[in-house]
């Protein structure tokens, strides 16, 4: 045996050991390790054995053993054994996706915990009617509001009497502009990346609270992704437009939902801001979303 108390045997010759003497004080202080079973039979039928008796062992307080596959370490428990290797992985296994499932409580919890505080928030700061675009030393339009709540689509102005306050050519942008808000439900990649094309400068830029890039190959890279998920739709809540320095700015404020897989959906409030060059082409778009409120809608 491999094992504490064997080093008293090491060096010497076997006629000089005390190879019993040494099994039976192991045995005693460590009675259910495997190697002892025969002993311990032994001792049950005769229990006044000299060496059956428990006073006689030098060893420490009696602990339960388990020796595993061979390995020359040995694993202490203070209360349960496993006698078997089976049982020794089924308790490894426990452990392990107790931790897992430990770890995926917090999760969840941390998870609600950000929805409750969204919805405070929602509660207690009610929304703006417009959305307010970045501040600018250069002259500026007020904003104007083109889009009402769950309005068409593709309505730029909410009624017929709005028609004298927007020039032909800033409806075309308003209209450019959702038109490229919803390339992310064209499920066809050719189509997708033909639709930016036609909107963007080569030069143009893009960016979000996690990426920013330049240039209309890397903005395709970009929405490529997009295509992967099931169906996307996008639900406007406004619309503004305004004049910044030499550029005319459309801000869309919208929730798009992407479908994840079967009826998962995820849902994100998206401001997105396109400032458009004199050709009528999107020179800079910039998402605006909270990361804290993606992480909370996601589908638990």
């Amino acid at each position: 045996m491999d094992m504490d108390g064997c080093e008293k045997c090491e060096g010497t010759k076997m006629n000089k050991c005390e190879v019993f003497k040494v099994y039976t004080d192991l045995c005693i202080a460590m009675p259910y390790m495997s190697q002892c079973r025969d002993y311990r039979t032994m001792c049950s039928w005769d229990p006044s054995l000299p060496f059956c008796d428990p006073e006689l062992s030098v060893n420490g307080p009696a602990m339960k053993m388990y020796f595993h596959w061979g390995i020359k370490d040995y694993v202490l428990f203070q209360s349960w054994v496993p006698f078997s290797s089976f049982s020794y992985f089924l308790a490894c296994l426990f452990c392990f996706l107790t931790g897992i499932g430990y770890e995926y409580l917090l999760y969840f919890n941390q998870s609600l915990e950000a929805k409750w505080r969204h919805k405070e928030e929602e509660i207690r700061l009610p929304q703006p009617d417009t959305i307010s675009l970045q501040e600018s030393n250069g002259p500026r339009t007020p904003p104007h509001p083109v889009m009402e709540e769950d309005s068409p689509l593709m309505n730029v102005y909410p009624d017929q009497s709005q028609k004298s306050y927007w020039s032909p050519f800033s409806i075309r942008l308003c209209r450019s502009a959702l038109r490229f808000v919803t390339i992310g439900a064209a499920t066809n990649l050719a189509n997708q990346q033909k639709i930016i094309s036609e909107h963007y400068i080569a030069l143009a830029s893009f960016t979000d609270p996690l990426v920013k890039v330049t240039g209309i190959s890397d903005i395709k890279a970009q929405f490529r992704a997009l295509t992967y998920f099931k169906k996307i739709t996008v639900k406007k809540h406004s619309i503004t437009t305004s004049s910044l320095n030499d550029a005319e700015v459309v801000v869309i404020d919208a929730t798009i939902s992407y479908n994840i897989f079967w009826m998962f959906y995820l849902h994100v409030r998206t401001v997105t801001k396109f400032e458009f060059a004199a050709s009528g082409l999107i020179r800079r778009q910039e998402d605006l979303w909270s990361i804290a409120d993606m992480v909370g809608a996601l589908p638990l």
